[in-house]
């Protein structure tokens, strides 16, 4: 009854409702638009961390700064193979680590020539970095020990090399040596915490053969080491300092000397930022909305006062002061939801024509959720409800025999 009553106050005075109805459209489209902006950067992070993995952590050897038994400080720290087998033994909370050197070179076939970026590295870097297999199989333990001349290949450097598709058992020649293909990777697009190039433009050599071909005799890069837990990544830094300190002789406190970069640390940063950051788009977006709801408190209070001989009838034929609040408060609320609704089928197609644009692949489309969508309606709630208190309690106080004498 009191929807029924509200539609048709609303059908009848729809002129004077028109433009805070505007208002509510524009101002909840903001919020849902504004939110799911938001939700998309977070999307956007954990799809681009779990393309390269978000456990691992990086080993990298810089300069000395402190003096140690006469050696200057200054030296450079070189990682080697060995150094690889002490982090595997220094801690138990090491689940795998693997050592890894950078090339920036050519792979050639026949027919085709493509500048690339060449991993070599140990074959535990596959579950680190979460390497897919589309075709074939990834390098194991045999290619490494035996420094196999051995290739997997990224999904478009594969498609540029050998654009027929028959690539698994093909010769590909890197820096001038020649490579069986014997994998290739799943494609994985745009993607976070890349060294030098995406994956699906890269090379994948056994890091035995490709400190051969590339004249590095045991040197390494860097190490990745993933940890049985993420609570125990900054333990690990620890261990692994301690497990490295006397092979360089690296002096206690001498924290620059070793490099550290960790995956969650990174991205617990840039989480931060994105929290923030959709922090601030909601709060503007509930601004706006709340403007709005100022505009449709002033409109209810201005009919509550038009219709104050009407709201005096129905008390002296025996409407009770709570029949006149809630009659108020479900127009209110019929106006705010219908403006909410509007709003939100307004913000889904704006972001429908979003995902249609050719955007670059580093820009993630909004995403309304669930979680926007009852964020939305909360604060929709907390307008309709603003908005109508006031007028109700105007409404409610009206006194039957004076307004029907002024009338």
């Amino acid at each position: 009854m009191l929807l029924e009553d509200a539609a048709l106050e609303l059908r009848d005075s729809w002129r004077r409702h028109l433009l805070t109805f505007v208002g509510l459209v524009w101002g909840s489209a903001s919020v849902v638009l504004l939110l799911a902006v938001g939700t998309g950067f977070m999307a956007f992070l954990d799809l681009g961390v779990d393309k390269t993995g978000s456990r691992w952590t990086t080993v990298d050897g810089e300069y000395t700064t402190a003096e140690n038994g006469g050696l200057r400080p200054g030296r450079p720290v070189r990682l080697e193979d060995e150094d690889v087998l002490r982090i595997r033994a220094a801690s138990p909370r090491i689940a795998l680590a693997a050592g890894e050197i950078i090339a920036s070179t050519t792979a050639e076939t026949h027919s085709k020539t493509r500048a690339t970026v060449v991993s070599a590295g140990h074959p535990e870097l596959a579950v680190i970095r979460n390497h897919q297999i589309a075709r074939g199989r990834y390098l194991d333990v045999r290619d490494e020990a035996e420094a196999q001349q051995v290739a997997v290949l990224g999904a478009v450097l594969a498609r540029v090399l050998f654009p027929r598709g028959d690539v698994l058992g093909q010769p590909v020649r890197i820096s001038g040596s020649t490579f069986l293909v014997v994998g290739v990777l799943e494609e994985k697009g745009f993607q976070f915490m890349t060294n030098r190039d995406l994956h699906d433009n890269m090379a994948f050599v056994p890091l035995s053969a490709g400190q051969r071909v590339f004249a590095r005799g045991d040197e390494i890069d860097h190490v990745f080491v993933e940890p049985l837990r993420i609570s125990d990544a900054s333990l690990l830094e620890r261990d692994i300092r301690r497990a490295l300190a006397p092979r360089h002789r690296l002096v206690s406190g001498d924290d620059e000397a070793l490099r550290f970069e960790s995956v969650p640390d990174i991205i617990g940063g840039i989480r931060n930022v994105f929290v923030a950051l959709e922090l601030l788009l909601g709060v503007v977006g509930t601004l706006t909305l709340a403007l709005s709801g100022v505009g449709v408190a002033n409109l209810m209070v201005a009919l509550v006062n038009g219709r104050r001989r009407e709201l005096a009838m129905r008390r002296a034929c025996g409407a009770r002061r709570s029949d006149l609040l809630l009659q108020i408060v479900a127009e209110t609320f019929a106006i705010v939801i219908g403006g909410g609704v509007a709003g939100i089928v307004l913000a889904i197609g704006i972001c429908f024509v979003i995902a249609l644009l050719p955007l670059p692949p580093a820009v993630p489309d909004p995403v309304i959720s669930p979680a926007v969508l009852v964020t939305t309606a909360f604060i929709l709630s907390l307008v309709g409800l603003g908005a109508a208190i006031g007028p109700a309690r105007l409404a409610g106080r009206v006194d039957p025999s004076a307004a029907l004498r002024v009338s």
